[in-house]
C-alpha cells in the first residue's frame, strides 16, 4: 500500500455519514434563528421547504423514500449543507 492509498482511507474513515430513521432535530449554536431549511433528494428535487423555522428544529422523515438527501440551513450569516441518508426503522 502506497501513502495515497492510506490517505484516502484515512479520509474515508473521517467522514461523517448521517444515517436518519424517521426523526431529524437540527439545531443552529446559540440558538440563532433558523431562516431556511430546504431538502433536496439527489436529483435536485425540493422536498422539503420552511422559512423561520424554530431552533432547534426536529422534522419527521419518516414518509420520506430511502436513500440520500441534502440538507440546507440558513441563518443570519451562514448557509450551511449537509447531506443525510434516510433508512428504513427495521
Amino acid at each position: 500500500m502506497n501513502i495515497d492509498s492510506f490517505i484516502l482511507i484515512i479520509e474515508q474513515a473521517l467522514y461523517v455519514l448521517i444515517l436518519v430513521t424517521n426523526k431529524l432535530t437540527i439545531q443552529f449554536p446559540n440558538y440563532a434563528l433558523i431562516d431556511a431549511v430546504r431538502i433536496t433528494n439527489f436529483a435536485g428535487q425540493e422536498i422539503y421547504n420552511a422559512r423561520d423555522a424554530e431552533n432547534p428544529l426536529t422534522l419527521d422523515l419518516s414518509g420520506y423514500a430511502d436513500g440520500p438527501y441534502l440538507i440546507e440551513l440558513t441563518n443570519a450569516s451562514e448557509t450551511y449543507q449537509e447531506r443525510i441518508v434516510k433508512i428504513s426503522a427495521n
